[in-house]
């Protein structure tokens, strides 16, 4: 896939984590959430915006 990105999500099974997305670091804009059923998940995201540089997290509430 030319325009996605693509990572790992590592932690215990069933946890929610709440995926997040930045251009600069500082300003953080939520994305989704996920709760993997196994620990560790690859998670895509497809043609993402058009931006020089975007940043992504995992947040756990």
């Amino acid at each position: 896939m030319n325009d996605a990105v693509q990572f790992t999500l590592e932690g215990p099974a069933g946890q929610n984590c709440l995926i997040q997305t930045s251009t600069d670091l500082t300003n953080w804009v939520d994305l989704t959430d996920v709760a993997p059923a196994k620990e560790g998940v690859i998670f895509v995201v497809v043609s993402p915006a058009n931006f020089s540089q975007r940043f992504y997290r995992a947040v756990v509430p």
